[in-house]
């Protein structure tokens, strides 16, 4: 109902009305419901991008790494980031 409501353009950082009512943990839970309605489509298509560039990035990070350490610390992050997603 949230994504349905931001539409393809969102109601605006901070306009979401969806957390006061509908949502019962809006802060942790369900931030993606509450992204999706307030920067709309468009900027849960641009947040899931930069996130997955994230990702792309340690593991090009862990590949370029010049010790195991770095590279283990690297790929773990990546790893990590991977499975919250």
């Amino acid at each position: 109902m949230a994504f349905a409501s931001g539409g393809l353009f969102g109601r605006g950082i901070g306009n979401s009305t969806m957390k006061y009512s509908y949502l019962p943990e809006a802060h942790n839970d369900y931030i993606l419901a509450i992204i999706g309605e307030e920067v709309g489509f468009i900027g849960t298509v641009l947040f899931f991008l930069v996130f997955a560039m994230l990702i792309y990035s340690a593991f090009r990070i862990a590949e370029q790494a010049t010790d195991r350490r770095g590279a283990l610390m690297a790929s773990g992050s990546a790893v990590i980031l991977r499975c919250s997603f």
